[in-house]
C-alpha cells in the first residue's frame, strides 16, 4: 500500500508557489470573464431579456468630444482656446455638453454655406 500523501502548504516548501498560485487564479478569472462577455455559443432555451441601453454621457471630455469631432485633442484645446467650442468647468476639469458640441458643428456648417 502506497504512503498516504500530505497535504502541506506549498510556500514553506517553495516561496514561488504563492506567486504562480495568484497568477494561475487572475489567468483562469480573466478567461472566465472573457468568456461570460463573449459566450462561444448561446444556451438552449434561452430567453433575450430587454436591457435598456447604456446611459449617454452628457458631459464628456475634451478628448472624447474631440474623438467624436473626428479631430485630434490639440485641435479641440484651440478651438476652446478661440472661443469657438464653449466649455464648462467642474472642479478642475473642462467638459464639454453634448449641447455645446451639436452648436460647434452648426457652426461649422454654417461658417462652410458662408465660404
Amino acid at each position: 500500500m502506497a504512503a498516504p500523501i500530505r497535504h502541506t502548504p506549498a510556500i514553506r516548501h517553495n516561496p514561488g508557489a504563492l506567486t504562480c498560485d495568484v497568477a494561475a487564479w487572475r489567468m483562469l478569472r480573466i478567461c472566465r470573464d472573457r468568456e461570460d462577455a463573449h459566450p462561444q455559443r448561446p444556451e438552449e432555451n434561452h430567453v433575450a431579456t430587454p436591457t435598456a441601453p447604456p446611459p449617454t454621457r452628457r458631459l464628456l471630455r475634451v478628448e472624447d468630444a474631440a474623438t467624436t469631432l473626428g479631430f485630434k485633442r490639440s485641435t479641440a484645446y484651440e478651438e476652446i482656446r478661440r472661443g469657438r467650442l464653449r466649455t464648462v468647468q467642474v472642479g478642475r476639469r473642462r467638459l464639454i455638453p453634448t449641447e455645446y458640441i451639436e452648436e460647434y458643428v452648426e457652426l461649422l456648417k454654417r461658417e462652410s454655406h458662408n465660404h
